[in-house]
C-alpha cells in the first residue's frame, strides 16, 4: 500500500511514490547504481519545493491545483465551436436539463475535468468542469450568463 509521495506544490501530478522500503519508484533508470533513490537522495536531486508527504494529502492536492489551473468561467463560443466540440469524439452526457443543451467532450483533460459545452436560446458556451457535475446547477450558471 502507498503511503507517501513525491509532490512539487501546485502541481497537476505526483513526482513518483515512495515504497515501504523509503524508495522512490521509477527512479532506478536515472541513478548511476541503478537502484531507486531514497527519499532524500531523490528530494536533493530534484531540487526546491519538492516534499515528502502523506499519498493522499498529495491527491487532495493535485485536484485541488487541476480544480485551479483548469475549471474556469463560461465562456461565449461560436456556434462552429460548439460543433467541433460536439464532432470530435463521441459526445458523453448529451442532454437537456432546465432548458439547456449539455454534452462533454468523452476525452479528459485531467483527473476528472473535461470540455463541457451548453447551448441556451441560440447562444453557445463552453467551460471545462467535472464529469461528474450536476447539471441542474450548470444550467442555472448558464442561465445567468
Amino acid at each position: 500500500m502507498i503511503k507517501r509521495a513525491i509532490y512539487k506544490m501546485g502541481e497537476t501530478n505526483l513526482q513518483t511514490m515512495v515504497d515501504s522500503q523509503g524508495r522512490c519508484s521509477f527512479t532506478g533508470w536515472d541513478n548511476p547504481t541503478g537502484e531507486e533513490y531514497t527519499v532524500e537522495e531523490y528530494l536533493d536531486k530534484l531540487g526546491p519545493g519538492y516534499v515528502c508527504i502523506p499519498f493522499v494529502e498529495a491527491c487532495r492536492l493535485v485536484d485541488a491545483a487541476m480544480e485551479v489551473k483548469y475549471i474556469q468561467p463560461w465562456q461565449e463560443i461560436t456556434e462552429e465551436k460548439w460543433s467541433y466540440w460536439l464532432e470530435v469524439l463521441p459526445p458523453m452526457r448529451w442532454e437537456t436539463v432546465n432548458g439547456v443543451n449539455f454534452f462533454q467532450v468523452s476525452e479528459i483533460t485531467c483527473g476528472d475535468i473535461t470540455q463541457t459545452c451548453a447551448r441556451y436560446k441560440g447562444r453557445y458556451f463552453g467551460a471545462m468542469r467535472h464529469v461528474s457535475d450536476d447539471y441542474g446547477k450548470l444550467a442555472e450558471e448558464v442561465k445567468k450568463l
